[in-house]
């Protein structure tokens, strides 16, 4: 008996009778239940909202994220053999030298547009001289990284991208292929690094001055002012 009420061995109400709501086990039992799985639903489906504001920064959790600096993305200083068209020029005693080096160039992707002898009249100091203009920087450099020994660079006023390669009385060989063509492989990028591109300069900014003020069409011209001359006068000069 349970609040003067008799329960079977099952924990109801005997056969017959109804318990009221607030009273009947099984039924307290079952709102239990229902509400658990409420709760855990509920908990499930709250985690889940959280995650995915999460990812999508609709909110962020434990505090600001740190802001992670992207590499930048290295600057090739350099330009591989099928990019470079150069000539070459014997600058020395040597019969056949620039042909003969040419030659090889070609044989490692170089495109030679020219070869013969040096008629600049500038003397080769070392090894060879890359003549370039602002243009052939990076040819320049892949050309001087073909060949052993001290090389001089002589940029110039030239407005094309081609360079010239004087060989001169100190020149003895190339450096092996294996090891140029390393030289002047392009850099490997970063993953998710960025191109930094430079900041112009601003310039002085020079303003001119603005132009005279035009008569309207049928604007009354001011009359010219006139000044008028008074003579002073003369004081008679005091007898003596």
């Amino acid at each position: 008996m349970s609040g003067g009420t008799w329960l079977d061995e099952a924990g109801g109400p005997p056969r017959g009778e109804v318990l009221p709501a607030d009273r009947d086990p099984r039924a307290r039992r079952r709102r239990r239940q229902a509400w658990t799985f409420v709760t855990l639903v509920s908990l499930v489906l709250l985690t889940g909202l959280v995650a995915f504001g999460q990812v999508m920064r609709w909110w962020t959790i434990g505090g600001a994220r740190a802001s992670v600096e992207r590499p930048t993305c290295p600057e090739d200083t350099t330009l591989t053999a099928d990019e470079v068209t150069l000539r070459v020029y014997n600058g020395s005693t040597h019969f056949g030298l620039a042909r003969s080096v040419a030659k090889e160039l070609q044989a490692r992707g170089f495109t030679v547009a020219a070869i013969g002898d040096d008629r600049s009249g500038r003397p080769v100091k070392g090894t060879a001289a890359v003549r370039y203009g602002p243009l052939g920087r990076k040819a320049a450099k892949s050309v001087s990284l073909q060949v052993v020994g001290p090389v001089t660079m002589e940029p110039d006023t030239r407005t094309s991208r081609s360079v010239d390669l004087v060989l001169g009385p100190g020149y003895k060989t190339m450096i092996p292929r294996p090891r140029a063509s390393a030289a002047i492989a392009p850099r490997p990028t970063p993953e998710g690094c960025v191109y930094r591109t430079p900041t112009p300069t601003p310039t002085a900014r020079t303003t001119s001055p603005p132009p005279p003020l035009l008569p309207q069409p049928g604007a009354s011209r001011p009359a010219p002012s006139r000044s008028v001359l008074t003579a002073a006068p003369t004081t008679p000069p005091a007898s003596p």
